[in-house]
């Protein structure tokens, strides 16, 4: 079974919260959609949040994004040890998975990719807007 995500972070957590998602076995940059709380920025604007769209997320992953809600680490893939050889430190994927900077909406199929996104960056704490993308 899977579910559909949409997970947001401010700027200043990205490379946290992409440490700890490779840590996971997820590979590097995961949040790469960028976002803005000025509805008029422009696509060259400084993003203050990122976000990630997952349609269809194993329910491994999304049972870790709950469980980071308490405060539970998630499992690492092998060959990797909180704080050794290049790896985040337990500590700061502690602080990388706070509710205040990684927030995740979950998603049935009832509602297409653009409406959960949509949805998710209108929820957020504060109002977000997609950056547009470059002209062409």
């Amino acid at each position: 079974m899977t579910v559909n995500i949409i997970a947001i972070t401010p700027s200043a957590n990205l490379t946290a919260i992409n440490a700890v998602l490779e840590a996971m076995g997820r590979g590097p940059t995961n949040i790469t959609l960028s976002a803005s709380t000025d509805p008029d920025a422009k696509w060259d604007d400084t993003p203050t949040h990122y976000y990630m769209s997952d349609q269809g997320a194993p329910d491994w992953l999304a049972a870790a994004f709950m469980a980071f809600q308490n405060g539970d680490l998630p499992a690492l893939a092998p060959d990797y040890i909180w704080g050794e050889d290049g790896c985040i430190s337990s500590s700061d994927a502690l602080e990388a998975i706070t509710p205040s900077n990684f927030a995740v909406a979950y998603f049935n199929d009832g509602f297409s990719p653009q409406q959960q996104e949509a949805a998710a960056l209108a929820s957020y704490s504060v109002p977000l807007y997609k950056l547009p993308p470059p002209p062409e």
